[in-house]
């Protein structure tokens, strides 16, 4: 997306009104240290304000913001907040796209005001990723633009909302990836705990000789051998199997019709899934019946090329997180349902 607003053609039924701007990210840099006051990486944008948007814009742009989001985040009460509600807008809305995307916002928004900084400027200070200020950027650009459209009277509400909550993926493609590292992060923040980012969503925790790098829950103690057997269900069910373990009987498959003879081979029901993916990713549970099968498969396709058909097991379902040898955390796992009467 372009960083400024006037770089987007209007259409031939806007008004030449359309093109002014009232407020620009005029720079962006991110900081791979930590500012004084603060403990989290941070990145500096200057804002450049013009003509500043009508407060009805501001509303609708707010209103907007509201439906796409819920509540939107207050600011700090900076003075340059109460003169340009443009500018506390355009704040507001990238910040609450931000958290959307799961952004770490650990540190509060600041505002630097040196003396050399230009009448029309704004200098505030974001949390980042050290120099990963794409997000930051992109959420910036989402806000500038809508208020923009807005002033100009060129946005429908509702098709403002919804191109609003899709930014939140765009975002999210800059942020820390999966569940866990974000958590890591929050937790390290609120103890103290100084962290980086090392590449893509490897993470250092402390400097020095007594700094550790994560990878979501991975830490160098986890076996690398382990980890990837643990990838492919396949080679996992052949490791356990030798163990002693017991293990729910699976067919690898290829075709419809090679699912389809596995499934009446190992018996319904039945389970269709990737091989080599996690989350519950392609995973469809307790099938019956050919139909069942044949629409799974086609799902599952779409997620990867080497799909299972094993045979479904009922009981309960436990993970147990294990650090040193120790278990320190037990997960009870109950499948998503609804219960109800048929009406209510």
């Amino acid at each position: 997306m372009p960083s400024r607003a006037a770089e987007q053609k209007p259409p031939s039924s806007v008004p030449v009104a359309s093109v002014i701007q009232h407020v620009r990210v005029a720079r962006l840099v991110g900081l791979r240290g930590c500012l004084p006051g603060l403990r989290q990486p941070a990145a500096l944008v200057d804002f450049q304000l013009m003509e500043p948007a009508s407060n009805e814009a501001v509303q609708v742009c707010n209103r907007i913001a509201e439906n796409a989001f819920g509540d939107l985040p207050t600011l700090p009460p900076f003075p340059e907040f109460a003169r340009r509600p443009d500018l506390e807008f355009v704040v507001r809305a990238a910040w609450a796209l931000l958290q959307k995307a799961r952004w770490p916002l650990f540190d509060p928004l600041a505002i630097l005001r040196p003396s050399a900084l230009a009448e029309d400027r704004v200098r505030l200070v974001f949390p980042s990723l050290h120099d990963r200020t794409q997000g930051i950027r992109l959420a910036l650009n989402v806000a500038v633009k809508l208020l923009h459209d807005v002033a100009a009277q060129s946005a429908e509400e509702n098709a403002a909302v919804a191109n609003l909550k899709a930014q939140v993926k765009d975002v999210r493609a800059y942020a820390p990836s999966g569940m866990n590292t974000l958590n890591f992060l929050e937790a390290a923040h609120a103890q103290g705990i100084p962290w980086a980012r090392v590449a893509k969503n490897v993470y250092q925790y402390g400097w020095g000789a007594k700094g550790r790098w994560l990878h979501s829950s991975f830490t160098e103690a986890t076996p690398a051998i382990a980890a990837n057997i643990a990838r492919d269900k396949r080679l996992t069910s052949i490791v356990l199997r030798r163990a002693g373990l017991p293990v729910p009987e699976h067919l690898n498959v290829t075709t419809v019709d090679e699912a389809l003879e596995a499934a009446e081979k190992l018996g319904y029901p039945i389970v269709v899934k990737p091989a080599d993916l996690d989350g519950g990713v392609g995973v469809f549970t307790f099938l019956e019946g050919s139909a069942a099968v044949r629409d799974a498969f086609t799902a599952a396709s779409r997620f990867s090329a080497n799909l299972i058909v094993q045979k479904q097991i009922v009981g309960e379902d436990y993970r147990l997180q294990v650090f040193n040898g120790e278990v320190f955390w037990a997960t009870h796992r109950k499948p998503a349902g609804v219960t109800g009467d048929g009406t209510n």
